[in-house]
């Protein structure tokens, strides 16, 4: 997210659809919603379960109570989300392989510069 936020995107190409363009432009933010906010529902599942949380072998402290009910919701959403980030990571790569593929368009190139000729 840091590379993201110091890094310029380059345009898609026009041989894109609108449609196209709005579908990656969808998935790549839903990306980052999803690397915001998993952790921290990950996060408080644990606490929720009264699981000691650790970062770089650090305890942090809870900030909610053990609570079943509030931990078998967490464990459905983080579950959702896992799911939800399989099937993006699967139609980001299909799409990069289409484009690589079929469409040759570029896109690869824009997206891994080290693979421009």
């Amino acid at each position: 997210m840091y590379w993201r936020s110091t890094h310029p995107v380059p345009p898609l190409p026009d041989t894109m659809s609108p449609t196209e363009k709005w579908l990656a432009h969808a998935n790549h933010w839903t990306f980052y919603v999803l690397l915001i906010t998993m952790p921290i529902v990950g996060y408080l599942l644990a606490s929720a379960s009264g699981n000691p949380v650790y970062f770089f072998n650090a305890e942090i402290p809870a900030l909610i109570e053990k609570n079943q009910l509030l931990q078998y919701s967490l464990r459905g959403l983080h579950f959702a989300g896992a799911l939800v980030l399989i099937i993006l990571m699967a139609v980001h790569v299909s799409a990069a392989m289409r484009h690589l593929w079929v469409r040759r368009d570029g896109v690869i190139q824009r997206m891994a510069p080290f693979l421009r000729r």
